[in-house]
């Protein structure tokens, strides 16, 4: 895999009770929804209290989610690529062709 472009900003725009920022997380979201990173089929979460920020960026699609407490945000496995969300922001890690 190498790394893409898409470094987003979590710390700007409005933020939700989480600490999340809206904006950031709609971009995250966005990616997603438009097929960006291929069918996505797995979730990788760092602790269960962001299943609901996962669940969000998934736009309730049916997909695994599972929680490894040694990582770090989340991470959505896709087909053509990988988004990983941090708190500082988000990338795209993409296949190589």
């Amino acid at each position: 895999m190498k790394t893409a472009a898409g470094l987003g900003t979590l710390g700007a725009g409005k933020k939700e009770r989480n600490g999340c920022a809206v904006t950031g997380l709609f971009g995250a979201r966005q990616m997603v929804r438009r097929g960006l990173l291929g069918a996505i089929h797995f979730c990788r979460i760092a602790h269960p209290g962001l299943r609901d920020v996962a669940s969000y960026i998934l736009d309730w699609a049916d997909c695994v989610i599972e929680i490894e407490p040694d990582s770090e945000g989340t991470a959505f496995l896709g087909s053509r690529g990988t988004l990983v969300v941090r708190g500082g922001g988000w990338r795209v890690f993409a296949q190589e062709s």
